[in-house]
Parts: C-alpha cells; sequence; structure tokens
C-alpha cells in the first residue's frame, strides 16, 4: 500500500489478492456453501483535500474482482464525500451502477448515519436491482 502525504492533500492507493488459491467450502449442517470462493484481485485510489475553512473533501474509486468474468459496473464503486465544520458529512456514490447517497451526524460522543445503496441480483447493472436503506448510531465511551 503506498500512501502519500502533504499538508492538506493525502493520496492513497491499495491493491489486494483475496482467496489466493481458491478457497473451498463444505457443508456445515443443513446449510451448504457455493462449491468455491474464487480469487478476487482488487485496486482501489482516495485523494482527499483538507481545507482550513470549509472541511474535508474526498474522492475514491475501487474495483474488485477485477480477474472474474462478470459486468465491469458491477466490479466498479465510485464516492465522493464532504465533511463540513466537523460535524456534518455529506456522502455521494456509485454502488453496482445504482446512486448512493448518505448523511452523516457527527457530535461529543455519538454518530448518527443514514444511507441508501442499492445491490444488483443480475448478471449486469440493470438487471434486478434491490435498494436498501441504512441507519448507524455509534456511541463512543
Amino acid at each position: 500500500i503506498y500512501r502519500r502525504d502533504i499538508k492538506k492533500h493525502q493520496l492513497s492507493a491499495g491493491l489486494s489478492w483475496k482467496n489466493i488459491g481458491d478457497m473451498a467450502y463444505y457443508q456445515i449442517g443443513d446449510y451448504i456453501t457455493p462449491d468455491e470462493d474464487l480469487a478476487s484481485v482488487n485496486l482501489g485510489l482516495a485523494y482527499k483535500y483538507l481545507s482550513e475553512n470549509y472541511g474535508r473533501y474526498q474522492i475514491a474509486i475501487d474495483a474488485h474482482s477485477l480477474n472474474q468474468d462478470f459486468s465491469f459496473t458491477k466490479k466498479l464503486n465510485l464516492g465522493l464525500g464532504v465533511l463540513l465544520k466537523e460535524s456534518y458529512e455529506f456522502l455521494l456514490g456509485l454502488h453496482q451502477g445504482y446512486l448512493s447517497a448518505g448523511v452523516r451526524l457527527i457530535s461529543g460522543n455519538f454518530n448518527f448515519e443514514f444511507s441508501t445503496w442499492a445491490e444488483e441480483y443480475g448478471m449486469v447493472a440493470g438487471d434486478d436491482p434491490d435498494r436498501r436503506v441504512g441507519l448507524k448510531y455509534i456511541y463512543y465511551f
């Protein structure tokens, strides 16, 4: 992993290879797992800009399973995050070809987040989307 920090700019890149050797699964009780989990090559890049007056801006792109044979739109994720005054963060992105969005409220010991995104169950984006909504509450001790 490579990372270069400059006073107001941060650039990060990552590369991973999961399940080297295609891990096999077995039956566990009445539940039968898939025959195998294929090896997966993943790549990511992020850029962060820190503003003294207006907060933090972050852009990220990642692609997973680059070595597997299915639609590239299902592999690609894009994201933009804007943190204002260390209290509000607005999130916007694309996940498997579908719009995703969220808002995060940060105050003292708690963090509250609302988000929406879609998962694709078909072979290519647009075949069989499933829209989801998430709520997250974190309290720090």
